[in-house]
């Protein structure tokens, strides 16, 4: 599950997003404002005296080739001749958010204010959003094939932030009612801080980029120092000073300086569990897999490069966790015996023996939303400090805990 709030996006989808403004621009961008460091679907460029035009490639699975083009006005300055992509009027004020991710990254850049619709309030785990919806700010406007034009048109949004809408006439829809659609790839990015750089293309669109600039630049130092830890690198901490929010800065400090490796090793991960009688691993490419090599850790499940998960069965899974110590994201499961209870064969694998069987659902919602889905996209650093607490416990003071893992009891 890439994200909780899902809409889904088909190959034979590619045309309908051209009647939401994602067109080969004839216009040539100016000079680059903006190149990512590690995201790879995204770059801003200069489009006039004080405006930008964001490019955004390849944005779903299957799309190589595919551009879409935002222009982000500055000053009032009109879009340049031959600009035929999304067209903002101005820094957005109300906005529909598709994903919860997408809310994430508005709350990471003090701008959820302007969200007034989103997909699925169920699964939004951001209080104070769910506090408004619960009140009638925020309204939800469906997903999929069952998307409310009513609702949406009487929200009078000036964008709308997707990643995919199944064909069915529905971006054609969206285009005659004149609301922009500006596609966010983000859950295509093989880098767990490439997700989280995309807070730098919503910046810019909100008026924001500087800001969001250093906000990621913050995110990206605590996370290389805690990967630096991790790979041997003495002692890190972040300054756990506050930047607006929950931009907490994240840290560990290592007591004797020793290097993760020696005596404590890499310790091996098995991910993810039966889905239908179906087992699906991670290939190589996999953010997840990066997370945990990042965090210290070796996959058992290599050797396939890909980003995409693959099908093995339960004989392949059981031989792999054979070899592991620890065991993450274990689907739907609250409790070990749940888990055991569909799955006895598992129950003499080292994981489940030592007790580091984990699941990613410490914060969730009644409705099914989950803040790894959600903050967990915008906050890699925190993301990789909770795997380093469960894979090296020994860099951590005694009785911390993760912030979005909880061990299954």
């Amino acid at each position: 599950m890439k994200k909780s709030i899902i809409i889904i996006f088909t190959l034979f989808a590619a045309a309908a997003f051209w009647g939401c403004g994602a067109k080969q621009p004839s216009f040539v961008p100016g000079e680059p404002v903006y190149t990512p460091r590690h995201a790879r679907g995204f770059a801003v460029f200069e489009a006039g005296e004080r405006s930008a035009a964001i490019r955004v490639t390849d944005p779903w699975q299957g799309a190589e080739g595919f551009e879409q083009w935002v222009f982000v006005p500055g000053e009032g300055e009109a879009a340049p001749v031959g600009f035929e992509g999304v067209v903002l009027a101005g820094a957005p004020r109300r906005v529909i958010c598709m994903s919860s991710s997408y809310t994430a990254f508005m709350g990471e850049l003090g701008a959820a204010d302007r969200i007034v619709g989103v997909s699925g309030a169920q699964f939004i785990t951001d209080s104070l959003l769910a506090t408004r919806h619960r009140v009638g700010d925020v309204a939800d406007v469906g997903y999929d094939n069952n998307l409310d034009f009513e609702r949406i048109a009487a929200l009078r949004p000036d964008l709308m932030l997707v990643y995919g809408v199944r064909d069915g006439g529905a971006t054609e829809k969206l285009r005659h009612m004149g609301i922009p659609c500006v596609l966010v790839g983000e859950y295509l990015e093989e880098s767990p801080l490439g997700k989280a750089e995309w807070m730098v293309a919503l910046g810019e669109m909100f008026g924001v980029r500087q800001a969001a600039e250093a906000r990621f630049a913050r995110i990206e130092r605590d996370y290389d120092q805690l990967a630096s830890v991790a790979a041997g690198g003495g002692a890190a901490r972040g300054d756990g000073s506050a930047e607006g929010g929950s931009a907490e800065g994240v840290g560990v400090g290592v007591g004797d300086g020793s290097a993760v490796g020696g005596s404590a090793g890499r310790p091996k991960v098995m991910f993810n569990a039966p889905y239908r009688d179906v087992w699906y691993a991670p290939g190589d490419l996999n953010y997840m897999v990066r997370l945990v090599e990042d965090a210290g850790g070796e996959y058992v499940c290599g050797g396939v490069e890909s980003r995409d998960s693959r099908p093995i069965d339960i004989e392949e899974a059981y031989v792999a966790m054979r070899t592991a110590d620890v065991w993450l994201h274990t689907n739907h499961y609250s409790t070990l015996g749940a888990l055991l209870g569909d799955n006895p064969r598992f129950a003499d694998t080292p994981p489940v023996v030592s007790g580091r069987v984990y699941n990613n659902n410490a914060r969730t919602t009644p409705g099914g939303g989950s803040d790894f889905w959600e903050s967990g996209v915008v906050r890699p650093d925190r993301v990789l400090r909770d795997l380093m607490l469960i894979l090296h416990p020994e860099l951590f003071g005694v009785g911390e805990v993760p912030y979005y893992y909880k061990r299954l009891q």
